[in-house]
């Protein structure tokens, strides 16, 4: 399977047709994952986690059987979150996803060749972080999840 394959899945997290799925092969891909808090136990991340990790798994992607996720906890403080976002470049995954604006430029800044999924970054063009929704540009891409997504009472699309 190719890389851009694989990014497609995750970054747009829709069903695949059967024949993708007949075609992954045994690698195990390599996901990087920037979380701007302190833990999983997080009432946001322990909902948005689980359930990201339950629908890749709907799509065939299952932890420890063909995706690795490297998880980095950074707490809102933004040297943690530039640190977290090196560590994950230098950890050389074939994949970042990012949850926060902050976590979003500083991923942005850390690699211009690993692509980068993000959700939940507040308008990211008036940030200045991509050149519109259409064509972020670079290696940065972006994908609805808050829809699919188990956010409580009065969740959004």
């Amino acid at each position: 399977m190719r890389r851009r394959e694989f990014v497609g899945s995750v970054g747009a997290v829709v069903a695949w047709p059967v024949v993708a799925r007949a075609q992954q092969s045994k690698r195990i891909r390599r996901v990087g994952v920037l979380i701007p808090f302190e833990n999983e136990n997080v009432p946001q991340v322990s909902q948005l986690w689980p359930a990201f990790k339950k629908r890749l798994a709907e799509l065939g992607w299952v932890e420890g059987r063909n995706v690795q996720f490297d998880v980095h906890f950074t707490t809102q403080n933004n040297d943690k979150i530039h640190t977290g976002a090196a560590e994950l470049v230098e950890s050389k995954p074939e994949l970042i996803v990012v949850w926060s604006n902050p976590g979003l430029a500083a991923v942005k800044q850390a690699t211009q060749a690993i692509p980068v999924v993000f959700a939940l970054v507040g308008d990211p063009v008036a940030s200045g972080l991509v050149a519109s929704l259409a064509h972020p540009g670079g290696n940065i891409t972006a994908f609805r999840i808050l829809s699919r997504l188990p956010l409580g009472s009065g969740s959004r699309s």
